[in-house]
């Protein structure tokens, strides 16, 4: 296995990335209602699409066991997916539901790793803490979850988009040390 080491982060890719992350949050608050329809569906058909594929490896596949496990997981898979796809409305409260939880988990994580590892602390943080004020928002409303996820993910880009911009403009260059 190669090491790779010392490899700097390259500002116009940085700021490149903040603009686009930009564009998708304004999109996200400016069109919430079809932004939201259009991904929900689009999520159930690409749980149906990895049922086909399940129940292909289970006709197709090597072992028993393996085969009988895909199949199962390629039924239940085209069952729920189907049920997203047609449902769109109330599968995405519930999805609304699992990305305020992942929000809030994963901007905690993203506070601790900002403490405990080197490099652009405060632009981890913030970013991280936005992530936990928007999961927060998100369980605080229920009956409003999806159009506050929208909302939130926009304006969460927007702002992650504008720190990272900045900081790429007058930040320090830093390196990432990957094994």
């Amino acid at each position: 296995m190669t090491a790779i080491t010392g490899v700097e982060r390259s500002r116009g890719a940085t700021i490149g990335l903040g603009v686009l992350i930009g564009l998708a949050g304004l999109v996200l608050l400016v069109w919430p209602a079809a932004t939201t329809f259009v991904l929900v569906s689009w999520l159930g058909l690409a749980i149906v699409a990895y049922g086909v594929y399940e129940l292909i490896t289970a006709f197709t596949g090597a072992g028993d066991r393996s085969r009988l496990w895909a199949g199962i997981i390629g039924v239940i898979a085209i069952i729920g997916g189907a049920a997203i796809f047609l449902t769109p409305v109330m599968s995405s409260m519930t999805v609304g539901l699992v990305i305020g939880w992942y929000w809030i988990v994963g901007g905690v994580f993203g506070i601790v790793a900002a403490f405990v590892e080197p490099g652009n602390r405060i632009v981890r943080g913030l970013i991280a803490a936005l992530s936990v004020i928007a999961g927060i928002v998100v369980l605080a409303q229920p009956g409003i979850a999806l159009v506050t996820l929208v909302w939130f993910s926009g304006a969460w880009m927007l702002a992650a988009a504008v720190i990272m911009v900045i900081s790429a403009v007058f930040g320090r260059r830093q390196t990432v040390v990957a094994a």
